[in-house]
């Protein structure tokens, strides 16, 4: 599920067959697979905040060994929005962070406590 009301999000397209309607939710061109259904973003939040998905599986900055994350600012760096990723970590559903361990830098993403802007406050179940 997308955010921005798509169920079914396939992979990335090949270049030439990019639609810019199709988006994900860190606002990538994608595909649908058979079935895919449309919907509207506050039908999407509705489903989100009214706790109806079990699993989130989100990216993140940082985890702390709490279960606390930040997943949508670096202070100094441009914003393309924060999303519903506040929403998604705060519905009670899992929380499971797929993310590189260590930045570009070498610096490790998994802390005894999160030096970035919070996302949730130990929402994650597993990394």
């Amino acid at each position: 599920q997308a955010e921005n009301g798509m169920l079914g999000v396939g992979g990335f397209p090949n270049k030439g067959d990019e639609d810019c309607d199709l988006v994900n939710a860190g606002k990538q061109t994608v595909t649908e697979v058979p079935g895919t259904s449309f919907f509207s973003a506050d039908q999407s939040f509705a489903m989100i905040r009214g706790s109806h998905c079990d699993v989130t599986i989100l990216g993140s900055m940082q985890v702390a060994a709490c279960g606390d994350m930040s997943n949508y600012l670096i202070p100094g760096k441009l914003v393309k929005g924060m999303g519903g990723a506040m929403d998604l970590v705060a519905s009670g559903s899992k929380v499971i962070v797929t993310m590189e361990h260590c930045d570009k830098k070498g610096n490790p993403k998994i802390l005894t406590s999160c030096t970035l802007p919070l996302t949730g406050w130990r929402v994650v179940s597993k990394i």
